[in-house]
């Protein structure tokens, strides 16, 4: 719990409110995830954190002198699980020039005498934006798995129902599918609506503005508008649509996809059995 509250903290602020972005480690491309980071408070803490770290093992300085490269990884290590590559990249810069000015001899000096300790100086920056680099994609792997794990759960459990579902009840387990893709609170069915009054989702998952304007895309890790329309079959035989009110959630462009199949599905369904009213 603390940590998390310290990760919202440094990826996107003070300023952030409850809602505004998934959980941690639920999106790839999530500012919570990884990669984000780049507020102030997010490079204050990269910068401060192995300062205090490096301060903190002074009094120790002499019977950890082979350990204490080792050691200050681990803000480097914290940063980047909490803040991404970046944020551990910039730990590791800061690491790495504290251990320089105040762990090796002349002691707080930006010279260092022994070519040792230069070398570990460097492989300290070297292995801890590695490290960063590592913590990161493996975050998204976990996080795109879960994803997958996700999207193939909410459409297979759809595409079950269907040749056992009809009518009202294929209709509303569509909406299930979607809302769980789209993390979203809630959705209507609006049998016959056209729509022009808010986005639409198109199949290939990308948000228009409204029906003939430009197309807006979201990117992987946007979130959706507030209010977004799903057609459900094409022109001139599109039977309705779905309107999703979004939880403001952040969606990936996989999830907005899968949620089009499932509207399309429904619609192919449709067309065999005539639109409801």
């Amino acid at each position: 719990m603390i940590l998390s509250r310290i990760q919202r903290l440094i990826v996107v602020g003070p300023r952030h409110r409850h809602g505004s972005t998934v959980a941690p480690l639920e999106h790839p491309g999530d500012v919570s995830t990884t990669g984000g980071g780049w507020t102030l408070w997010g490079v204050l803490a990269a910068v401060v954190i192995p300062i205090l770290f490096g301060i903190v093992l002074i009094p120790f300085r002499s019977s950890i002198e082979q350990s204490v490269s080792l050691l200050m990884l681990l803000p480097v290590l914290l940063m980047a699980v909490l803040g991404g590559a970046r944020l551990g990249g910039v730990a590791a810069l800061s690491a790495s020039v504290t251990f320089g000015v105040v762990h090796t001899v002349p002691y707080y000096q930006l010279t260092i005498d022994e070519p040792d300790d230069v070398i570990e100086m460097v492989i300290l920056l070297c292995v801890g934006i590695t490290l960063g680099w590592l913590i990161e994609r493996g975050q998204h792997a976990i996080v795109g798995s879960g994803i997958r794990a996700r999207e193939l759960d909410a459409t297979s459990t759809f595409l079950g129902c269907i040749g056992t579902h009809h009518g009202d009840a294929l209709v509303e387990d569509a909406q299930r599918a979607i809302e769980t893709l789209l993390s979203a609170s809630h959705s209507r069915w609006r049998a016959g609506y056209r729509g022009t009054a808010a986005p639409v989702l198109t199949s290939d998952g990308s948000i228009t503005a409204r029906d003939h304007g430009d197309p807006h895309t979201h990117r992987r890790g946007d979130q959706l508008p507030e209010v977004v329309e799903i057609p459900v079959g094409l022109p001139p035989r599109e039977h309705g649509r779905i309107v999703v009110r979004s939880s403001g959630a952040v969606v990936s462009l996989e999830e907005r996809r899968a949620a089009a199949i499932v509207a399309s599905a429904l619609g192919r369904q449709l067309d065999g059995r005539g639109a409801l009213a």
